[in-house]
């Protein structure tokens, strides 16, 4: 364990309002300011799930309301991604989005690669959230509801692409009941 003298104070006053989200790992050198990305990709997994859970099984609640509605989960996320972004150490790697081999090069990077990760998370929820109440709007049953979630949750656009078929059926289903 390290004492408080060996502690980089310099460290957190870099950073006051990213250090309650996660440790500062200093093992490599007491000079550097290295985020802890492990710990972070485990509190964001951590709470996707959570979120999901309350989505998937609990949408009605006040919980629900005070997440989705909101957009605090999201923006949670979005919080989150724009710090590591604002923190994120210089790299001498280069790479670029034009090309796969370009992408592939940024996320041998691990701050690069976890802040992919929370783009993920953000916008599978973001649309899971959207889907979530077109589905509940559209008197989906829970049979419905799940199994789409359910691939948004794992499979983000397969979930995009079940919920739009689903809603070109039911669509269709309910304008050939309307029609003399």
């Amino acid at each position: 364990m390290r004492s408080s003298k060996d502690y980089n104070w310099e460290c957190e006053s870099k950073m006051p309002w990213l250090y309650f989200l996660h440790p500062i790992d200093q093992s490599h050198n007491s000079k550097d300011c290295h985020m802890n990305y492990e710990t972070v990709f485990s509190i964001a997994n951590t709470l996707a799930l959570v979120f999901w859970i309350v989505l998937l099984f609990w949408p009605k609640s006040s919980v629900s309301r005070m997440l989705f509605r909101s957009e605090a989960a999201v923006l949670l996320f979005a919080i989150l991604y724009t710090t590591l972004f604002m923190t994120a150490p210089a790299s001498e790697e280069s790479g670029s989005f034009f090309t796969l081999a370009g992408v592939m090069s940024l996320f041998q990077q691990p701050v690069v690669a976890l802040a992919g990760w929370i783009h993920y998370l953000a916008f599978d929820l973001f649309v899971g959230i959207h889907i979530e109440q077109k589905l509940r709007d559209g008197s989906a049953r829970l049979w419905v509801r799940l199994p789409i979630l359910g691939l948004t949750f794992m499979l983000g656009p397969v979930g995009y692409l079940a919920y739009r078929i689903w809603h070109w059926l039911h669509l269709n289903r309910s304008n050939s009941h309307h029609q003399p």
